[in-house]
């Protein structure tokens, strides 16, 4: 319920109420360089990121782009402003989506992870995600950059598969 009411309150401070949302959170095929030029803008970029974060821990669709957005907080410029204020409105339509469990009598744990090869191009590095459900509930999702650099998105993936059970080797105690 807390979340309800901080998700109304940020579009409200943001006076972005009656903005027109967009299908989907970023531009799709966008790519983000370090070296933005435009001209920098004082704005409240950080505090809309800030709650914007925070919202994610219950959004997980949310999740990607904050984490992608965080990462350029130090250099702000006009395109990544309108970038973030991209995310708002789709906030405000959306506002009573969130997780839901239901009750399901099976209790399979299923896992699910991808990577691409070398998508960031200011590093090269790949981009990992997965997924795991209980059931036909969702328990815990992730997205990551990788801290190293493939030769081949056989070794993404393969990498990827390793990372991703021992880390829920790791989280049942094994």
């Amino acid at each position: 319920m807390e979340l309800f009411f901080h998700k109304k309150s940020v579009v409200k401070k943001l006076k972005l109420e009656n903005a027109k949302a967009a299908k989907t959170l970023m531009v799709i095929g966008e790519k983000l360089f370090n070296d933005e030029k435009g001209m920098p803008i004082e704005t409240t970029y950080r505090s809309m990121n800030g709650s914007l974060l925070y919202l994610s821990t219950s959004r997980h669709n949310l999740s990607f782009s904050m984490r992608v957005y965080a990462r350029y907080q130090a250099s702000l410029g006009e395109y990544r402003v309108k970038a973030i204020k991209r995310i708002i409105p789709y906030v405000h339509e959306t506002i009573n989506l969130g997780i839901s469990f239901s009750k399901d009598n099976t209790m399979s744990l299923v896992g699910y992870s991808d990577a691409n090869r070398a998508s960031n191009i200011n590093d090269k590095k790949s981009t990992s995600g997965g997924c795991f459900y209980i059931g036909s509930n969702l328990v815990s999702w992730y997205n990551k950059k990788q801290a190293l650099i493939s030769l081949s998105s056989l070794v993404d993936c393969c990498r990827e598969l390793c990372s991703t059970t021992m880390d829920e080797a790791n989280d049942e105690g094994f």
